[in-house]
């Protein structure tokens, strides 16, 4: 459930090893495989199964025409084609949302009549609506919840970023841990360092007692770092040493503690325009930005309005016992 329903192949023509080497890579992590062939091979392979993709390294222009039925992606440096079933270029480093997205592209080419949105019930539950965007923002955290890998999820305040890191957190293997999240922006830069990775007794004025940081509240679990736009510089540095170093030490303390926890980070701020700023490390950005994820706003999906309002009006009947609903009138 979640990845590519059926496993079709995808071919990657005419690269050399070191070339293939990082593709394979790449789609081994998002539990696709690929497989490396020649041109002449090619005809064959097409014929016999149909294909998800074919990644050519060189382009050739007959190619494209001599396989009017299958997505092409090329790399970039490669001259530029246009051709309907010319599906993407790649450029590198490939991230691997972009990778998903075009694989679903790749799907949608190969098989136009088929609905290739089959998200699980939780998720149409918790991120409610029919709109493209929801749908596509649904299909996105089904292909990353099994992953290890981090998730930003940017968009404006109000649009529901916690709730969609809950929904990584509740569809993935460590659904059965704890998911703790935490505001960088709502706590004062001095506290911060001792709420992420507590303290031990005596470690500064008032720390009377030894006590948990979120990190460690989060062991086996998810952190979600919301507001990570708003967290002061120091912070940053120590934030980065923990993701590298996955250890941890509370303030005051010299034991070295695991940092076993998925980082899912939140943002309404334009992280690439503070780090020209000089107030976002940039180091850090791509540390969290493996997997973005944009959470749109209601303007831009206003025909999910009328599910969310039936959505809130049965928790309301459900909360408080009565039957109600909205006239005409008050919906438009």
């Amino acid at each position: 459930e979640g990845k590519m329903q059926q496993r079709f192949p995808i071919y990657v023509v005419d690269s050399d090893q070191a070339q293939y080497n990082e593709l394979s890579a790449v789609f081994n992590f998002i539990g696709e495989t690929c497989e490396r062939i020649g041109k002449k091979e090619l005809l064959d392979k097409v014929d016999q199964a149909r294909v998800l993709a074919i990644i050519l390294c060189d382009v050739s222009t007959e190619l494209f025409q001599q396989f009017p039925r299958s997505a092409f992606l090329t790399l970039s440096g490669a001259i530029d084609v246009h051709h309907e079933n010319h599906i993407a270029v790649l450029t590198k480093p490939i991230k691997y949302a972009t990778l998903m997205q075009v694989l679903y592209y790749c799907q949608s080419f190969n098989f136009p009549k088929e609905k290739t949105y089959k998200t699980n019930k939780y998720l149409v539950n918790a991120l409610v609506g029919r709109g493209e965007r929801i749908r596509d923002v649904r299909y996105l955290i089904e292909q990353v919840a099994d992953s290890k890998a981090n998730v930003l999820i940017l968009g404006e305040s109000g649009t529901g970023k916690e709730v969609a890191a809950r929904a990584i957190h509740n569809i993935s293997k460590r659904k059965k841990g704890p998911f703790v999240p935490i505001n960088c922006g709502a706590i004062p830069a001095e506290l911060i360092e001792s709420e992420l990775f507590g303290h031990e007794k005596g470690a500064f004025t008032g720390a009377f007692t030894m006590r948990k940081g979120r990190f460690e509240l989060a062991y086996g679990g998810t952190l979600f770092l919301d507001e990570i736009g708003d967290m002061p510089m120091p912070m940053q540095v120590k934030l980065l040493r923990v993701l590298q170093e996955r250890t941890f030490e509370r303030v005051g303390g010299t034991k070295t503690i695991q940092a076993d926890v998925r980082i899912i980070a939140a943002t309404h701020r334009n992280l690439e325009v503070l780090i020209e700023e000089g107030k976002f490390r940039e180091d850090l950005y791509y540390r969290l930005n493996v997997f973005p994820i944009e959470k749109p706003a209601l303007r831009d999906r206003s025909e999910d309005l009328p599910l969310l309002l039936q959505e809130l009006l049965v928790r309301l009947q459900i909360d408080n016992k009565v039957e109600l609903r909205f006239t005409q009138r008050a919906l438009e």
